[in-house]
């Protein structure tokens, strides 16, 4: 994800997908937010083909979360069953009444909230499942808004360029983006934090691309072991002569789970070119 921030009110969208890139049979979906009462809309393109995949994965994902909250909501509600003798206006009238006992007024609440969950479970994974944040599923999120500036989150490298190349006003500046998701991730390699390095690993791994080579050998000369480990998987996963080299000098690391990553990373390799054998 690579984030972008523009001057509220002057965004401008490339005409072209903003998932796909495509330039025809466009239509949009919107990102909507309030701020200061005051209503805020702005359309992103995105092609027939993408929006009806993107909101085919959002009624998977409703359907997923109802047919988990709907067991919830039967069980628990026959389990109220037993409960026939709790009055809900007396609870609801002793939390009131109990204001001046903050601990009694909390353990009331707790009572009640517990009762409540045959509602609120199915409610709250509903709501995950469709709630407008539904942006979640979009190529293009609004992440932040405030009087200087609205922060977008873009999934497509290319369109974020293409945004920022639409947008003078906007930041980072061109030249500051990365070409390709390539370089996104090599460049979160010298990120200070171990996690953000360790993910950025995984993920060149996962390209399984022989230009991720460079970056990968650097990462498994990484200060964390987690690092070295998801490095040594990762080139493990691309071969080639360099990744093998790598990969047994990392065979003497000082993490002994390093070095157990490295060893089964080779016997894969091996495993592999010898079933590639003629």
């Amino acid at each position: 994800m690579i984030e972008v921030s523009v001057r509220p009110k002057s965004e401008k969208f490339p005409s072209t997908c903003s998932n796909c890139l495509v330039e025809t049979d466009l239509t949009t979906y919107a990102l909507k937010w309030k701020k200061d009462k005051e209503e805020y809309r702005v359309d992103v393109p995105i092609c027939k083909s993408c929006k009806k995949t993107r909101l085919r994965e959002t009624r998977k994902k409703f359907a997923i979360y109802f047919a988990i909250a709907a067991p919830i909501f039967w069980s628990l509600a026959y389990f109220l069953d037993y409960l026939p003798q709790i009055s809900w206006y007396g609870l609801i009238n002793a939390i009131v009444e109990a204001s001046a006992n903050i601990i009694v007024r909390v353990i009331l609440i707790v009572i009640l909230l517990i009762l409540l969950l045959p509602v609120l479970i199915p409610l709250f994974l509903l709501y995950s499942a469709i709630s407008p944040s539904g942006e979640a599923n979009w190529p293009v999120k609004k992440v932040k808004s405030n009087d200087l500036s609205n922060v977008f989150s873009f999934e497509n490298i290319p369109y974020a360029r293409l945004f920022v190349a639409a947008n003078p006003s906007s930041t980072p500046p061109l030249e500051d983006l990365p070409l390709s998701l390539l370089d996104l991730h090599t460049k979160r390699l010298q990120h200070k934090d171990w996690t953000v390095r360790n993910e950025a690993t995984m993920t060149l791994g996962n390209l399984k691309d022989p230009r991720t080579i460079n970056p990968l050998i650097q990462a498994i000369n990484d200060e964390s072991d987690a690092v070295r480990i998801s490095a040594a998987r990762a080139l493990g996963d691309i071969g080639g002569p360099r990744a093998l080299e790598a990969l047994t000098q990392a065979k003497e690391d000082k993490s002994r789970w390093v070095r157990r990553a490295a060893r089964q990373a080779l016997k894969e390799l091996n495993k592999s070119e010898t079933s590639n054998k003629p």
